[in-house]
C-alpha cells in the first residue's frame, strides 16, 4: 500500500514532463513553421526588389526599337528594347539603384533613375521627345519637371538651374543625373565647377558607390586634358595586334572613341577620316569602339572603310581605355603630338580641321 502514492507521484510527474515538452515541441514547431514563412516572405521580397521593368507608349511610332544602357557595372549590358503597336515593355534584373541612359530612336538621350522594384514609366511623341514624361517613381518625376522647365532656356540658363537643383537636394539620384548631363559628359568642362558640385554630391550620399566612381572618372580628366602626358594605356587591336604608348611615340596620333549605336556618331568618323586622309603618312589613328558587339562594329568598319587602328573590348563604357581617357561621351578624339603629349580633345570636325593645318 504505501508503495501506491509513489507510484502515483511518478505518473503524475512524469504527465507533468509529458505535457511541458509537447508545448515545447509545439513552441518550437511554430517558431520553425514562422522562420520559413518569413524566408519565403523575403525571398519572395527580394525577387521583386531584384528587377525594373521599363514600359509605356510612343504616339507616332508603330515599330521600333530605342536602346537602354549604363555606366553603372550593376545593369551590366546594352540592351535593344522594341517598339510594337507603339508600346514597349521591357524587364531586366537589378540590385542596386542605377542611372541608365535611354537612346531614342532618333538618337536623342536621356537620363532616368532604375529603381529595383519600381517601374520607370516612358510616354511620348515620336514627333516631340522632348516633351516624354517618365514616371514611376520620384527622382523620375523631378527630372521630367526639370527638362521641361530648362526646355527653352539659354545653355548658360540651364546650368545655373542645374546647379541650383543639385544644392537644393543633393542626396536625389536625380541631381546625380542632371550633374552627369550638365557638368560631366560635356565638351568644355569646368574641372573646378565640375569638383565641387560632386563634392555637394557625396556629402548628400556619402555611401553612394556610383558617386565614388565619378569621382574616379574626374580624376583621370584632369591629367587628360590639352598639355598633359597621354595616359599610359595597353590594348589589342581587333587583329590581335598589341599597342600601348610605345606604338605611337615619334608620330602624331588621333585617337577617336566612337560606336555603331549613334547616326552622329558615325557622321563624325566618316568626316574625320576623309580629312585624315592628307596627313596619313605622319599620322597614326587608332579608332576605339564602345560597341558591346564586334561583330557590329567590324562590319561597320569594313563597309565605311574606317582607316587606321581598330580596337572594340566588348567593355562598352566599363573599358579601362574609357576610364583612363576620361571619355564621358561619344564621339570623343584626342590629338597627341609625337613627344606623347595632347595637344587638343573633344575637337569638332572645324576645330580638328583647323588643328591638323596648324601643327601638320
Amino acid at each position: 500500500m504505501s508503495g501506491l502514492p509513489l507510484q502515483g507521484n511518478r505518473r503524475s510527474a512524469l504527465s507533468e514532463r509529458t505535457s511541458v515538452c509537447i508545448t515545447q515541441y509545439r513552441s518550437c514547431m511554430k517558431n520553425v513553421l514562422l522562420t520559413i514563412c518569413l524566408i519565403l516572405l523575403l525571398s519572395s521580397c527580394g525577387g521583386k526588389r531584384g528587377n525594373v521593368t521599363i514600359k509605356g507608349q510612343f504616339k507616332n511610332l508603330q515599330d521600333g526599337e530605342f536602346y537602354v544602357y549604363s555606366e553603372d557595372p550593376s545593369w551590366g549590358s546594352f540592351d535593344t528594347i522594341h517598339v510594337t503597336d507603339g508600346e514597349f515593355h521591357f524587364t531586366h534584373v537589378l540590385e542596386d539603384t542605377a542611372l541608365l541612359v535611354v537612346q531614342y530612336p532618333n538618337f536623342m538621350q536621356m537620363r532616368v533613375v532604375a529603381i529595383p522594384g519600381k517601374n520607370i514609366i516612358i510616354k511620348g511623341d515620336a514627333n516631340n521627345l522632348l516633351t516624354t514624361r517618365i514616371s514611376g517613381c520620384k527622382e523620375n518625376e523631378l527630372l521630367t519637371d526639370f527638362r521641361r522647365a530648362v526646355l527653352n532656356k539659354s545653355d548658360e540658363e540651364k546650368q545655373r538651374m542645374a546647379e541650383d537643383f543639385i544644392k537644393n537636394q543633393p542626396a536625389n539620384y536625380a541631381s546625380q543625373a542632371v550633374y552627369e548631363q550638365f557638368f560631366l559628359n560635356i565638351k568644355n568642362i569646368d574641372y573646378s565647377k565640375a569638383e565641387v558640385l560632386l563634392n555637394v554630391l557625396m556629402k548628400g550620399a556619402p555611401e553612394r558607390v556610383s558617386l565614388k566612381s565619378l569621382d574616379m572618372r574626374l580624376q583621370p580628366l584632369s591629367r587628360s586634358c590639352k598639355g598633359e602626358k597621354l595616359p599610359a594605356f595597353s590594348t589589342v587591336t581587333m587583329h590581335g595586334e598589341k599597342i600601348s604608348n610605345e606604338t605611337l611615340r615619334g608620330r602624331w596620333a588621333l585617337i577617336c572613341f566612337w560606336s555603331t549605336w549613334g547616326s552622329d556618331f558615325m557622321a563624325f568618323v566618316q568626316k574625320e577620316h576623309k580629312m585624315l586622309r592628307p596627313y596619313l603618312k605622319r599620322m597614326q589613328v587608332v579608332n576605339i569602339s564602345l560597341d558591346a558587339d564586334t561583330i557590329e562594329a567590324m562590319g561597320r568598319i569594313k563597309s565605311d572603310t574606317i582607316i587606321g587602328l581598330n580596337i572594340c573590348d566588348r567593355q562598352s563604357w566599363q573599358s579601362p581605355l574609357v576610364h583612363a581617357f576620361g571619355i564621358r561621351y561619344l564621339p570623343s578624339v584626342i590629338l597627341v603630338n609625337p613627344q606623347g603629349f595632347i595637344v587638343g580633345r573633344d575637337l569638332d570636325d572645324a576645330a580638328l580641321q583647323g588643328e591638323l593645318r596648324k601643327i601638320l
